[in-house]
């Protein structure tokens, strides 16, 4: 039976496409036959460093240690280190195949989008605009064989789940998503920020409007591509077409657009941006998405749950459309992080530590600094969304100025 049908919400949910639930599940089972001080290094291992390594090692090969080491320093890097998730997997597949593009290998740059596409649908964004460049410039042998590869790839994977129930996998990869409510830093999020629980209701008639901006949007890429094709009086370099137009900014572009806004997305730009850009770029690009993560993830996250949970009331989440117990949610999560340290240091310490705040304490002391802002929540939400999108609109003309603005010598860079 397909997991998809076994998975019933809201005790369960399977939003994934099938390699993100086999990658989570081959790990998981690795880790129940191993000492459970380590489980949590496992799927660290798995999800964020070996990637992570893989990325800096390809920088390092195409671009020199300095960028690569920049890529371990960079904010949306660093703030996936705290989360379990998949994006950093992503970020790494999507630029390999950003450089096999570059490196003229179409096979090898649809193996690994299907792979990123494998982990979350929206990694296909990139594909279109493969297809459209290689067609346009007639290339017509090696868009097939992109086109063989790609299709195998996901059908070696999607099919044996869809047709054991392709409604329930329907309903989870695809229905599940078109329907979530406006949230986190997403400019359509406002709404369920001032309405909560009773706004709900009523976001069915507005829920998917993002589509039509992106969609005009990701259409400006294809006539920009055209242009540069036809050397329409324009010239845009290969490694910044490819990576900028054709991967960094599309992706951008949903991040920034669509109504779900996941600063943890951010991550999935940043390696194919150090790939690609000149080096006079990267500092601008470095200080722009850590300022992005100080100024949108970190307070967003501190004005959602701490300062809620100090003053011990509950607080609205639109991924389940219920309210939660904010000290609750937090304390949890301390407690596992603090649990899971200590049990590390324990093996070889053996003082008690007996100096340390509980999680309860911690946010006890807290609420002396926080209390008063409970009753701003909303507006410093609001805020912070603002702050974001303005950051994630810069951003995106940061990319846009320095499309046509430089040359790169030929294999300064690739080799």
């Amino acid at each position: 039976m397909s997991i998809y049908a076994l998975c019933e919400a809201p005790i369960c949910k399977a939003p994934y496409l099938p390699l993100a639930i086999l990658i989570f599940i081959a790990s998981y089972a690795l880790t129940t036959i191993i000492p459970y001080t380590i489980r949590y290094v496992v799927l660290k291992l798995v999800l964020v460093i070996i990637p992570s390594i893989i990325v800096f090692h390809i920088l390092k090969k195409y671009r020199g240690i300095d960028i690569a080491i920049l890529w371990l320093l960079s904010f949306p890097f660093l703030q996936i280190i705290l989360v379990l998730q998949f994006d950093v997997l992503i970020a790494m597949f999507i630029m390999m195949s950003t450089l096999y593009f570059i490196l003229n290998r179409s096979h090898y740059s649809a193996f690994f989008i299907a792979l990123a596409t494998l982990i979350k649908p929206v990694a296909a964004i990139v594909i279109p605009l493969h297809v459209f460049l290689m067609f346009i410039r007639r290339e017509y042998r090696k868009c097939l064989m992109y086109l063989i590869t790609l299709t195998l790839t996901l059908t070696i994977f999607i099919v044996p789940f869809f047709i054991t129930s392709p409604n329930k996998f329907i309903e989870n990869t695809i229905l599940f998503h078109g329907s979530r409510a406006p949230q986190d830093l997403s400019l359509w999020a406002v709404i369920t920020v001032l309405g909560e629980n009773g706004t709900v209701s009523e976001l069915k008639y507005v829920n998917n409007l993002w589509l039509i901006y992106f969609l005009i949007c990701y259409a400006m890429l294809f006539m920009v591509i055209y242009k540069v094709s036809k050397n329409q009086n324009l010239y845009v370099d290969e490694p910044t077409l490819y990576g900028i137009v054709m991967s960094a900014l599309p992706l951008l572009l949903f991040i920034m657009l669509n109504k779900i806004g996941n600063l943890n997305y951010l991550v999935w730009i940043v390696p194919t941006s150090l790939l690609v850009l000149n080096s006079k770029y990267v500092k601008k690009f470095y200080i722009l998405t850590s300022l992005l993560v100080l100024l949108g993830s970190l307070p967003y996250a501190i004005v959602l749950l701490l300062i809620p949970a100090s003053a011990n009331t509950p607080v609205f989440i639109v991924e389940d459309l219920s309210y939660w117990d904010a000290r609750a949610l937090i304390t949890q999560s301390i407690n596992y992080y603090i649990i899971y340290v200590l049990s590390l240091l324990q093996v070889y310490i053996t003082t008690p530590f007996t100096n340390f705040l509980t999680p309860v304490e911690m946010l006890r002391l807290l609420s002396y600094i926080f209390l008063e802002l409970n009753s701003l929540r909303k507006i410093l939400l609001i805020i912070i969304i603002i702050v974001s999108q303005v950051f994630l609109t810069i951003i995106s003309l940061f990319y846009l100025t320095i499309l046509f603005s430089h040359k790169y010598e030929n294999g300064k860079y690739f080799h």
